[in-house]
């Protein structure tokens, strides 16, 4: 009965236009002076996800609860959730390239970064859901079972949010902002990669009776007509890529992360990625 007297919101702050999904760039250099109509398609697909990257959790504590749910404390929560309610928004974008079983997943470029991107985004959320928030809470819970008064719930409701902060990183913002910037360069890939396949869809609608054409809606591609995509573009993608999250590890390393590192970059499997691409690179 103490539950119910809680009211969540969830809602969607307006993009302002700040922080690295402002900064970073829309689309490659190349692609924006020389193919002007695909950067525009590009920056629109690329601002129907940031519509989703700016969720909010708005909580109406009652007030017998707020000792425990102060205003400070309920900004850390939402901060927590935003957090990982942005990587799994982009996990859950790149995994569904793959269940579109576009001609994209024919090309080695297309797969490499693809594997990689989704390695590094599904060991992040991981990390962030069941390393930090799932086994702290578990602390929690033990600690407040065994509590022999309410300052020890306090107490370690407190640790709790202070555990979750420092595991998470999320007061540091040097790599609060190179993952920002990755997660950018993921969701272009994905852009990109959707435009490419609604122009898969759209030429395979020219070549058929109008009858037998697929419905737009119903196969959840745009009715728009097919866009060049110049193959410099997944170029610059891959670069951006591997160099973000190369400088991401090279702040890593400064702090005291071993946890966060050793999942993100498990087996070492970005690193040699990464040193393999700069040496060979994919053309």
């Amino acid at each position: 009965r103490c539950a119910s007297a809680f009211h969540a919101d969830l809602f969607s702050l307006a993009f302002k236009g700040k922080g690295a999904l402002a900064t970073f760039p829309v689309a490659s250099p190349f692609t924006a002076t020389r193919f002007p109509d695909t950067f525009l398609r590009v920056e629109s697909e690329i601002n129907q996800f940031r519509a989703w990257m700016n969720l909010k959790l708005h909580v109406t504590v009652p007030t017998v609860y707020k000792v425990i749910y102060d205003a400070e404390t309920m900004v850390y929560y939402e901060r927590i959730f935003s957090l990982i309610m942005k990587v799994r928004l982009v996990a859950n974008s790149i995994e569904k390239l793959w269940i579109a079983r576009s001609r994209l997943i024919m090309d080695r470029m297309f797969c490499i970064i693809r594997h990689s991107m989704h390695f590094f985004i599904s060991n992040l959320l991981y990390y962030l859901q069941v390393d930090v928030v799932d086994s702290e809470y578990s602390a929690f819970q033990k600690a407040v079972s065994t509590a022999t008064d309410f300052q020890v719930v306090l107490k370690a409701h407190k640790n709790f949010i202070v555990n979750v902060l420092r595991l998470s990183l999320l007061d540091n913002s040097s790599i609060q902002e190179g993952i920002e910037r990755i997660l950018q360069v993921c969701l272009r890939f994905v852009a990109v990669c959707r435009l490419l396949h609604h122009s898969e869809e759209a030429e395979y609608n020219q070549d058929i009776p109008e009858g037998n054409r697929r419905n737009p809606k119903v196969h959840g591609f745009a009715a728009s007509p097919p866009i060049y995509v110049p193959p410099e573009e997944f170029i610059a993608i891959q670069k951006d890529f591997y160099s973000q999250v190369t400088f991401l590890f090279q702040i890593m390393r400064k702090v005291d992360s071993r946890g966060f590192m050793f999942r993100l970059d498990f087996n070492g499997f970005i690193s040699k990625v990464a040193m393999d691409l700069t040496i060979n690179p994919l053309k």
